[in-house]
């Protein structure tokens, strides 16, 4: 365990030092074009304690699965859920809701 902390503690140190340097400056200037843009400046609001947790939690799951919107929507589609609201959170992830009949 201990090993999985200090190489995502690295990990993390190397991301963060990236999000401040390239990441930070781009945003206050308006450019938001990079690749996971949107994801890196929201962590930046959180900082880097929880941005390093995010990190471990990624790191170390035996299983991660990632979704297409199309599948997420299935999802709701196969539940016959009505009034579905999905949006694309942080431009890494889907949120969605409905309502049961």
């Amino acid at each position: 365990m201990w090993l999985n902390k200090f190489l995502t503690a690295i990990l993390a140190s190397l991301l963060w030092t990236l999000i401040l340097a390239v990441y930070r400056p781009l945003d206050r200037l308006g450019i938001r074009k990079l690749p996971f843009h949107d994801y890196f400046i929201y962590f930046y609001g959180l900082g880097f304690r929880f941005f390093w947790g995010t990190v471990f939690d990624k790191a170390i799951p035996p299983i991660s699965n990632y979704y297409r919107k199309e599948e997420f929507s299935a999802w709701f589609s196969r539940a016959g859920l009505s009034k579905v609201s999905i949006v694309h959170r942080n431009s890494n992830s889907w949120s969605g809701r409905g309502t049961r009949l």
